[in-house]
């Protein structure tokens, strides 16, 4: 049966990053600077199994802006009584 491979995007990092059990059954943490690259390694690694995104994927930076939110906080003054 497969193991599941758990990936995500750090923002803080710029990098992709995998949780995956290699060939011996070990946990491993995996970084790499690419999608494809973080399919490499985890190929050299010998993990098989399914991928789960653990978020969803965003847009590599090559100067895209980051999205803005539309929502204004509310800073209306909370009273308690």
């Amino acid at each position: 049966m497969p193991n599941p491979v758990t990936c995500w995007y750090g923002k803080a990092t710029g990098s992709w990053w995998a949780v995956a059990r290699d060939g011996a059954g070990r946990w491993r943490l995996v970084e790499a600077a690419s999608q494809a690259e973080l399919g490499r390694r985890l190929t050299e690694l010998g993990a098989h199994g399914y991928a789960a995104l653990a978020q969803p994927i965003l847009p590599s930076r090559s100067g895209v802006p980051p999205v803005q939110s539309a929502a204004r906080p509310n800073h209306a003054p909370r009273h308690h009584y």
